[in-house]
């Protein structure tokens, strides 16, 4: 008997939470003409956060080259 109301006494402590969905990243998508002509485009689509770090890389890598003291990288 004291099993019994004791298994029922955690049940009912222990709240059950139903599992939250995961929302899906939406996909942004640029078009880009191939150099060399105007028919020739490709579709290209990332997520905001995937964009943002590729275009982030860019401009980091470019502040980088315009500081004081800071020489270009050596082109062979």
């Amino acid at each position: 008997m004291i099993g019994m109301a004791m298994a029922a006494m955690l049940l009912q402590a222990t709240p059950v939470t139903p599992p939250t969905e995961v929302a899906k990243p939406t996909m942004k998508c640029r078009r880009q003409v191939d150099t060399g002509t105007l028919a020739r485009v490709q579709k290209i689509c990332h997520t905001a956060e995937e964009w943002r770090r590729l275009y982030g890389n860019g401009r980091e890598t470019t502040a980088d080259m315009q500081r004081p003291g800071v020489s270009p990288p050596a082109v062979n």
